[in-house]
Formats: structure tokens, sequence, C-alpha cells
């Protein structure tokens, strides 16, 4: 490489580091979220209390994360609960995946211009900010940036076959695993980059991959234990029956997002089983269709886009919900290694455009190029203003119940919100309409109940925390604030029997309580 690249590579990593980090930079200021990160760091007494070794191994949420759960203690430890510092950290690691693929894509053969404009629109779309500006999803960036390393790697092995390449391809892919199991697709895309490298198909290649399928099965087990083998067929409504068409439905709404990428939102509920589900569905069918034979039939002239085509759906086929375990048909953050295939091609494509039509007309070919700046642009225009919504837990599900006023959970949590700033009317007003929505949502039960509790309404009170218990009877804080609530009511008999079974659920009551409770029991047993 002659010093003129050289010079240029430098400007390009400037360049993709300085847009990113302005694009997100709003996520600095942002608050944890009452939405996952109070399970996996402000409310995580294993990662505040320890032992440590509790915390990295712990399953949580279905999560097998430790090497995620590593970095939380380490900020943990250093920093306490400073949210800069939790998002600072999610933007560091973005802007080195987005160098990652500038890396990548040269390794892989590519000029400079298509190396930077593939990582530009990888790092600069909206689509990226839910897992960027949101602390719980580290896991994103942490396995693609492992993920990403993997592949660094393994172009170095193919090069000389070196010995120590390989090994830290397996060891890189084991982080990459250990910080989201969505890594798993890894192997399969190894052979993809076999074949876009000119790799001859021989017994080594495929025996060399066997260390990366042990480790993605391996992972694939732990997740499904932490999910308890539990999926969601039949809970939509006769969800066999529409299984088939769900995933390209959701396929659809990502192709769609990632075109068009408005409107986006925490949560994306089931689709009604309307005309315009099966419309969608149908487009989403013969567009899939449409891509993967240009895919195929682009083969004889080029192995770039099926690489990319077959590295975006390898990498989004695990969350199509085709044995669904979220109570959503698609997620942004989905999006995050998959968006490496998608831009790759749309550079590619870009820039055989532009060869093709500069070499006629040059003034159409700076047009076309104008364009791009203007897209480019206004990704990052739009990337910001999505990273300013994620600026609290109020404001993000604020603007997710505007989209999706129907959705489960979301007003429960922002009656959270609501109710760590003092304002009770909010938080009863959000507690009610979840209730409305789901009525068996035992957590909003609990928290409306709470809320009658501090107003002093303790016959509602009871009334709510029974409902919580008769919905959920592994709940503990229902038991707990009950007890409460009947010892205010001077009912210490049912006081202590909802304290034995908080305190049997692993809820810790406080000493001066159970002093109190056991001389009003005394007081009470002495009266005639």
């Amino acid at each position: 490489m002659n010093g003129n690249k050289i010079c240029i590579v430098i400007v390009s990593l400037f360049v993709i580091a300085f847009a990113v980090s302005c694009a997100f930079f709003p996520a600095v200021k942002g608050e944890f979220i009452q939405w996952d990160d109070d399970h996996f760091v402000t409310g995580n007494v294993y990662l505040q209390k320890g032992p440590a070794a509790d915390f990295l191994f712990k399953v949580s949420y279905g999560a097998f994360q430790p090497v995620v759960n590593a970095t939380f203690l380490l900020e943990y430890k250093a920093f306490g609960l400073n949210a800069a510092v939790f998002h600072t950290t999610n933007i560091v690691l973005h802007v080195l995946n987005c160098l990652l693929v500038f890396w990548l894509i040269l390794l892989i053969g590519e000029n400079i211009p298509v190396a930077l404009v593939t990582a530009l629109l990888f790092g600069l779309h909206p689509l990226r900010v839910e897992s960027v500006a949101w602390v719980s999803e580290r896991k994103d960036v942490l396995y693609g940036f492992f993920f990403l390393l993997t592949l660094i790697s393994y172009c170095f092995y193919l090069r000389k076959y070196s010995v120590k390449w390989y090994l830290g391809a397996i060891a890189l892919f084991a982080l990459a695993m250990g910080s989201k199991v969505f890594a798993a697709p890894l192997p399969v895309v190894l052979f993809a980059m076999d074949y876009l490298l000119g790799r001859k198909w021989d017994r080594r290649m495929f025996l060399e991959k066997t260390p990366f399928f042990l480790l993605a099965i391996g992972g694939l087990a732990l997740a499904v234990r932490g999910l308890g083998g539990t999926f969601l067929v039949g809970e939509h409504g006769q969800r066999a029956v529409f299984q088939f068409m769900e995933p390209f439905y959701g396929l659809g709404l990502y192709l769609f997002k990632t075109l068009i990428p408005v409107d986006l939102s925490v949560v994306y509920p089931y689709p009604t089983r309307d005309i315009l589900f099966y419309g969608m569905s149908a487009v989403s069918i013969l567009s899939f269709c449409s891509i993967a034979a240009a895919a195929v039939s682009s083969m004889k002239y080029t192995r770039k886009f099926i690489f990319g085509f077959v590295l975006s759906i390898l990498m989004v086929l695990p969350v199509l919900q085709i044995f669904p375990f979220l109570d959503a048909i698609i997620a942004d953050r989905y999006t995050y290694i998959p968006a490496v295939g998608v831009s790759f091609v749309a550079a590619v494509g870009f820039f055989a455009i532009y060869r093709a039509l500069s070499g006629r007309d040059r003034l159409l070919g700076m047009e076309l190029m104008a364009a791009l700046v203007l897209v480019l642009f206004t990704l990052a225009f739009l990337t910001f203003q999505r990273t300013l919504v994620w600026k609290d837990t109020v404001t993000i599900l604020s603007d997710t119940i505007t989209k999706q006023p129907d959705a489960d959970v979301v007003h429960n949590n922002r009656g959270i919100a609501y109710l760590k700033r003092g304002d009770l009317d909010r938080a009863f007003s959000d507690y009610e309409t979840e209730i409305k929505i789901n009525p068996r949502y035992s957590h909003a039960y609990h928290n409306r109940g709470v809320i009658y509790q501090m107003r002093g309404d303790l016959d509602n009170a009871i009334a709510d925390f029974t409902a919580a218990i008769e919905l959920d009877p592994t709940l503990m804080q229902p038991y707990s604030h009950r007890a409460i609530a009947y010892f205010d009511k001077r009912e210490y008999s049912k006081c202590m029997e909802d304290v034995r079974r908080a305190t049997a659920l692993g809820e810790n009551i406080r000493p001066d309580f159970l002093t109190a409770l056991e001389k009003a029991l005394e007081e009470d047993q002495r009266q005639p």
C-alpha cells in the first residue's frame, strides 16, 4: 500500500469515526431505561452485591451473556451506575464496529470507496439506534465487535493457513457467542466467505468449521435452556395456520424499515390477520424470491452480491419468528449484523451503476454521487433525531405508545417511570390502561395497588395485590406489600402469613417491620 493510499485510508477512518460519533452523541446524555436496563443493570442485585461469578454466568431473563456482564461489572466497579459511562461504551463499540466493517471490506478485495460507503451505510442507519442507545443492548454492539473480528481473523487465516489466525478466529467466535447467541450462524457465513474469496471446496474446508459449529450448538443449547424451552406458538390465535406467512411479513417489514426508516418503535406487535397482512406477506414473498433470483443470477458475473445476500439472510433468519420466542414480530436491534451484508450489496451496486453512468455522462455521475452524500446526511440526521428519543424512559415509551398504543407492557413501564418522578396520577393512569390492554398482566395490578396503598386506599390496594398473586403466585412483592396493608389495617395474622410467603419466595423483610409485627401480634393476643 503506497503513501497516498495510506493517507486516504486514514482520512476514511476519521470520516467514519467522526460521522458516527456525531450521529450518536445524544446517547451520552441518556438515562437508563425502565425496559430491561432495570433487570440487567440498575436493579440487578448480582451486579451490585455480588459475588461476581454469580453475575457473570447467571442466565438472566433468558440471556446467557458472560462477556456482556463482564463489561457491565467493570463499568460498575469503576464508575458506579453512571449512565453516561455505559452509553459511551456502547457508542465506542459501535464506532469500532464501523471501522472493522471498513477493514473487512478492504480485506475481501474491495476498494476504499466501497469499504467507506459500506461502513457509513451500516453505521449511520437509524435502525442501529436501538442497539447503541439502549444500555441493555450492549450485547448487540459487543457480539458484533467479536463477530467482525472473527471474520477478519478468518480472512488472514485464509491467506497463509496460519494456525494462530485460525485459533484466534475460534477464540473470537467464542467471545461473540458469550455476548449474544445470535452469532450462531457464523460457521455458515464462513462458507460464504470461502466462496467469495474463491477457495477450493475440499474436506479440509468442512473439517476446520467443526469447532465453530460445536461452539454454536453449545451456545444455542444454553439459550434454549435459558428460555425454558418456551415458545409462543399458539398464543396469538391459530398461529400454526399463519406461521408460514409471518416470517415473510417480518422480513418485508425489515426491508421496508431499511429502505424507509420512519416510524421506528421499540415494539412492533404481531399483526392482525387481515387483508393488509396477507397483501404485505405476498409482496414480501415475491420480493424475497426476486432478490434471491437476482443474487443467484449475478453469480455469473460476480460473487459479491450472493455473499452479501447470504450474510444478511443467515443472520436475520433466527429472528424471523419461525419458532416464535418474542411477543413482537420484528425488532430494530435484530438488524445489526444483517445490515453489514445489506450495506455491502448497496455499496457495490451503487459503484457499479456509478461507473456505468459516469463513463457515459460525467455530470450524471456527479449527480449520482451528490445523491449518495444526501442519503448519508439524511440517515445521519434521522439517527441523531432517533437517538434524542432515547433520552429517558418516559420519552422513549411515550414515543412507542404514540406509534403502538395497544402494545403490551409499555404503559406499565412508563407508569413505573412516572411513579419514580412522584407523578402518581399519570402512573395510575398508565397502570389502568395496561390492565385494560392485558387483564392478565400481574405486575400492572401490583403497581396500581402500590399507588392505592400510597393514597391510603387499603381495601383497593389489597384487592390489586391479591389479583396479582392469583395471576402469578411466584411474585414476592405483592405478598410483602399486602402484608404492609394488612398491618396498617391491624389484621396481623394475615400480615404474618404474607410475610412468611414473601420470605419463602426470597423477599428480604425489613427487621424493624418484623419486630413491630411481633409486638403487635403479642399485644393482639393479650387482648380479651
